[in-house]
Parts: structure tokens; sequence; C-alpha cells
């Protein structure tokens, strides 16, 4: 049975019920008391139960806090989440949702521009915190993963820190324990204070893809109306259940997205489902254990993790007689990955879009669809959709690409302390994407406007040129970006390399198996000559895990570890100037020729030598992994220092840039008899241990003496 969509939007039952969503919480939590709201790690908490910590946050935030304070946090998928979402909305605090993958800068960022009083964050990314500035923030408090989890937390977080050390070393002067936070909560009584349903719920970040990140201001009513936009496109068997069967959904997005926190945290919420929190969905085999234990109603998830599935062990046997749900939303779901899911799962990936400004759904797919159309589906309830062409006309022509327009209660009320707040006179809010729709209503994303190529007069969209690429049965997966090129300054393809971003191109599998056919692989050439010796050089070896896939020096480079220990502290990981993979990969390759010709002289015998460019740059780290055992440190970017020598740095003179480089104590008597400075001739200065403690007093020192004449 379809649900009945009212004419205006206060006019839903929904709408006259709640006047905030600390309505729509309490609401929930007293129509759904006894159902499981959310699990993590096996632990299940109650509406009830959450209810109860919700209220003991809530009034520890009223205590150190006061409304319209800005509060962020800043970790991934745990039962921790929704406590602190749901207890700062009861005390009128505004949440700012943070990436925990976020670098000290893009960290510093958001702090600063939100003025944000408190910092949440989870411990495995304190050590980020610790290098950024906290000017404003006058209070951190540390969450773990086992937080809520019981006497099975303990354990967890033992693993975590010890096993798989997930929790690098911090110091961060006066931090609370989560746990600690909730204890003092629950002996303050909190009364709840008044909150219009146009106050300020959220700050939602963007990603920054088309300049610096902006906070969304996004309030009770956007959240609302998105709630209840989305509830009228539910499949009604995910709430009509006549076996009063709870609906079970897999939660693999973090929480922080907007995508993943209207689902989860508000949607599920209101129709009573459990959402089920995974914490690491790129740890393919835990995430496949957890779905063993659950038949799963609906799932969530984007192109890349519905792809990783597929791929991996396991999943196809999973039971998918309860799915009645994929959805997908955050990116464009590729036509060949839909059709795979389908023949395993027996569901039809259903597509969402929407924005951070947009709370975010815009437009979803019919759940009556019968197939994958790639279309993102019919505006939603109560949401108007434009397509304007360069001039900001409408285009009136049915399948005519132009840039959409969004209208509706679920768009942001403007951008935070920004002179522009993204909408125009009519409140309509340009989203940046190139769309175009068909005859029967349905909207089709074509591509980001900024991400346009020009190609002779033509327009092309980098979507379009992907969507081809990826039909050939040699790529994994693909994006294209352009590039112009040196002679035609014509715009042409041009492959990149990311994690879950690959134009596959020749791999070692593919290699060897055009080598077999040509009859030059090794076993071939060993039956004509027992003496042959043959080399392979690639990223990831002829065998192991990862051989089927391809590897460019930089890939080489990151996976190795060598890029995290490149560039200068506090930025994000630095491609060594040379091609070092490469480089590394041939030399390895020389040596392991000369073994095989010693080993030759001995045993008459000749063998394949397989070179795997990771091997090589794990192997270059030896000296790193030596410290990080002997120490427990792992090392990070130090530029052109070192971590024992001092000094050993690069210096800038009134000429040209020098460097000095004292390996050992025996240079630091020689350099004191240029620099003259009283600081430098402390006698406690005598060993490197001793300078190291001071490194950056001593190198700032030799910088200010250099400066003042030419050496």
């Amino acid at each position: 049975m379809e649900t009945e969509i009212p004419n205006k939007l206060e006019d839903t039952e929904f709408f006259k019920e709640h006047a905030n969503l600390v309505d729509f919480f309490n609401n929930s939590c007293n129509k759904h008391s006894e159902k499981i709201a959310f699990e993590s790690y096996g632990v299940e908490m109650s509406f009830d139960e959450l209810s109860l910590q919700v209220n003991s946050f809530a009034s520890w935030l009223s205590q150190n806090f006061k409304p319209g304070d800005r509060i962020a946090l800043m970790m991934p998928n745990m039962l921790a989440y929704p406590v602190i979402v749901y207890g700062a909305l009861m005390a009128g605090v505004i949440v700012i949702n943070i990436n925990p993958l976020y670098t000290p800068r893009e960290l510093e960022h958001v702090l600063r521009d939100s003025e944000a009083k408190l910092l949440l964050v989870w411990e495995g990314v304190a050590h980020v915190v610790e290098k950024s500035n906290l000017a404003s923030v006058d209070k951190v408090v540390v969450t773990t993963i086992g937080d809520l989890l019981g006497f099975k937390g303990k354990i967890i977080n033992f693993v975590a820190r010890k096993v798989k050390k997930l929790v690098p070393k911090f110091n961060i002067n006066g931090t609370l324990a989560f746990t600690e936070v909730l204890n003092e909560g629950a002996k303050i009584d909190f009364s709840g204070i008044e909150i219009s349903i146009n106050d300020t719920a959220f700050l939602q970040y963007t990603g920054g893809t088309t300049g610096v990140s902006k906070g969304a201001i996004l309030t009770h009513r956007n959240i609302l109306a998105n709630i209840i936009q989305a509830f009228f496109t539910l499949d009604p068997k995910m709430y009509e259940n006549s076996d009063n069967e709870q609906r079970v959904a897999i939660c693999p997005l973090p929480l922080y997205h907007i995508f993943a926190l209207t689902v989860h945290n508000f949607m599920l919420f209101h129709i009573g489902g459990k959402s089920v929190l995974v914490t690491n969905p790129r740890d393919l085999k835990t995430f496949i254990s957890i779905l063993k234990k659950h038949k799963f109603h609906m799932i969530s998830g984007v192109n890349t993790l519905y792809e990783a599935l597929l791929n991996s062990d396991g999943f196809k046997d999973l039971d998918f007689s309860n799915l009645i749900m994929s959805l997908s939303g955050g990116m464009a779901a590729l036509d060949t990955t839909a059709k795979r899911w389908y023949e395993v799962t027996n569901s039809i990936v259903w597509q969402a879009y929407g924005l951070t400004e947009t709370s975010p759904l815009v437009s979803v797919n019919d759940y009556r669809q019968t197939e994958f159309t790639g279309s993102v589906g019919f505006p939603a309830a109560y949401t108007e959709v434009e397509i304007r062409d360069e001039n900001n006309q409408a285009i009136t022509e049915l399948n005519e690409p132009g840039e959409l327009c969004v209208r509706g209660p679920q768009v942001m009320s403007g951008y935070w302390k920004s002179e522009d707040s993204g909408l125009d006179e009519n409140n309509w809010f340009k989203t940046g994407d190139i769309a175009q729709i068909d005859e029967t209503g349905n909207i089709f994303i074509v591509d980001r406007k900024k991400d346009m190529i020009l190609v002779s007069g033509f327009n092309v969209y980098p979507n379009e040129v992907e969507a081809v690429v990826n039909e050939h049965p040699a790529v994994l997966e693909c994006g294209c970006v352009g590039v112009e090129d040196e002679k035609s300054k014509e715009i042409k393809l041009q492959g990149i390399e990311a994690e879950g971003l690959l134009i596959q191109g020749p791999t070692i599998e593919m290699i060897i198996s055009e080598s077999k056919k040509l009859k030059i692989d090794f076993d071939t050439l060993q039956k004509i000559n027992p003496r042959i010796i043959t080399c392979t050089v690639s990223g990831f070896g002829e065998t192991g895990p990862n051989f089927q896939l391809p590897a460019f020096d930089q890939i080489a480079q990151a996976l190795g570890g060598g890029m995290s220990i490149t560039g200068l502290s506090a930025q994000e990981p630095m491609r060594a100037g040379i091609p070092i993979g490469d480089l590394g990969g041939g030399m390895f390759a020389v040596m392991g020729i000369q073994a095989a010709l010693i080993d030759r002289v001995s045993s008459g015998i000749g063998q394949n030598v397989d070179i795997s460019m990771l091997d090589c740059q794990i192997s270059m780290l030896n000296y790193m992994a030596t410290m990080q055992t002997m120490s427990g440190i792992i090392p990070e970017p130090i530029g052109n220092s070192h971590f024992v020598h001092m000094p050993y740095n690069s210096f800038l003179t009134k000429d040209y840039p020098i460097v000095i480089a004292a390996v050992g104590d025996q240079f630091w008597p020689r350099l004191l008899k240029i620099f003259t400075n009283p600081e430098l001739q402390d006698p406690i200065y005598e060993t490197a241990f001793e300078r190291q403690k001071d490194k950056q007093k001593l190198e700032s020192i030799i910088q200010k003496e250099l400066l003042k004449e030419s050496y």
C-alpha cells in the first residue's frame, strides 16, 4: 500500500507531531522503546538504552556549554556516535561532523571557521589533533571503539591498541574520557531547553572539491523535512511488515557524511529499524563476517564498496533472501556493477542523489522499478528541480543537459560566516551538477559542471568517457580528467591512480599469459635451456593477494610506506622527486640476477627472478622499521632533517641555500668555530642526543647566524 502524500509539508502528521529533532528523538524512543536501535561489534543498544545515554550526555553539555555553541565530532561509526549527535541536539548545541581522515590542516580549518568549543575525537586519530591548532576549542573528549560495549569493549580496545596498532601515541593536555563524561552527566538533572524548528542543528562542511570547505547551515526543519521525504520514497515493505519483524540495515558508510547520517541516524530511526554500524568497511573480511550474522533488509553503499564486496571471497554465499533495498549514494553507480549486484543478490541498486547543502536527499529511484536505469530517479516530495543553461535560463527541452537547480524544505539556509548564502533571490540552490531529464521525468546526472572538458568546441563530460572505458573487460575502475596536449592543445584522456580508482593497464597476470602464448615464459624456455635466467619486475609480484593489480611508481611509493615519511610534518604524504619505485625495482632486479648467476655456477640450473616493487620499497624502509621496533615511535615526515644527527638540514643564506650535515659528534666543535652564538656554545650540546632535544631551537639559531653574512 502506497503512502498518501499531503499537498503541504506542514500538513503531514509527521510535522504536526515534531516541533524539532528532540521531539523526533523522544517520540521515536517512546514508540520503539524495546527495539534495538544500533548494533556495533555484536553489542546491541535498544531505543530505551540509547535514550538514557543521550540524556546523560545532554546533561553534561548543558553544564559546560550554552545553546548555539558548536561541538565537533571526529570519529568512525561506533555506538558513541548517535549518543553524541542526539545529546547535542537535545542540549541545543550545533553538531559539526568531521572526517577522521582529515589532515591537521583540514581539521584546523573546520575548527577555526566554526569556532568549535568542544572536540570529541576517536583515540585512533587523536595524534592528528595533537598536531593541530586548537585555539577555539575549550575541551577535548577522547572516545574509544569499545565505549558503551561493556566488557567486550575492553577486549576490543586492547586489540585495537596492542594487536592491530590502530592507536598511535598522542599527548593532548586536559582531555576527558567519553565514559567519564557520561558518568558525570548521569548525576546532573536536565529538564531540556526550548528549541525552534528553525534553529541550526548541523554545520555540515562540504568536501571542498570546488574550493575551501564551507559549512552548510542545516536547521532542525531541514533535517525533519528530509526524514519525511525519505520516508515517502521507501518501499512500503520496509515499514509495513505484517510479521512485525524489525528491519535490519547495514551501515558501512560513515555517519559523519550527511548521506549515512540522514538514512541511518534519522530515517531508519523513524521506522524503528536497527542500524548495524560497520566501523571499518575496508576490512572486507571482517565486514563480510558481520553480514553473515544478519538477514538484513537494507544496505547502503557507494559503487566502489559494492564492487569490492562482489570481488570478495564469501560474499556470494551470503543470505540475501530478506534484502529489500540496496541504496547507492555519494557517487554514481556503474551499470556493470549494478548488473553484477543484481545477479548475486537479486536486489536492484536503488540510486539516490543529494548534496551536503540539501540534507541530502533531492531525488531517488522509484522503488517499483524493475531494472537499474542509471538515473537518480524523481524529485523527492516537496522538491522542485530545474535544468538551467549557461545564461541561467530554464531549459524546457527533454534530454538537454544543463545545471541542476533545487528548491525545497531540505535546502540549507546558507553557508556559515559567508556573505554568499549559496541561494538566489528565489531560494534556488545551484548544485554545480550537469543533469538532464528524460520523457519519463527521470533525472540523469551527467557530470560536475566544473569537470566539463571542452574538446574542439564540444562539451565532453568525464562520466560519459568513464562509462565507455569501464565496459572494457580489462578495466577494473577508471577515472577521466582533462589534460591539455602540448602539441595539439587538445584535451586528451588521462588515467589517474588512487585508492580504488585505477585504469587497469597490463597486469603481471596478463603479461605472463601473453608470454605463455608466445612461448617465451620461463617454464617453456627452461625446457630448451635449463641454464636460462629470466626476470620479471611488477608492482606486486607474480604471486600473492594483489598480483593481478597494476602498479606505477607512485602506487609503489604509497603502498610501500615511503610517502608517509617524505615531505614536511603535518602535511599530506609526499612522493619522492625521483621514481624510486621504478629505480628500486631495477636495482633489486640486478641484485637478483647476480645472485641467480652465482647460484648457477654451483647448481648449473637457471631460475626466474620475481621482483615486486612493493617489496623493494618496504625493504628500503629497514632503517625506519628498526627505529619503530626499538622505540615504538611511528616515523613521520621530517623534511630535510634527520632522526638522529643534528644539525642535519638545509638552510638559507644571503646567496643560496646550503646543506649542513654533521654526522657524529666530532663535527660539532668544528661548527662552533664558525657559529659563535653563546647559546650554541653550551657544553650540554656536545652530544647529538641532547642537540636533538632542542633541535628546533638550535636550527633556528643556526639559520639566523647564516643570514647575517655569507659563508
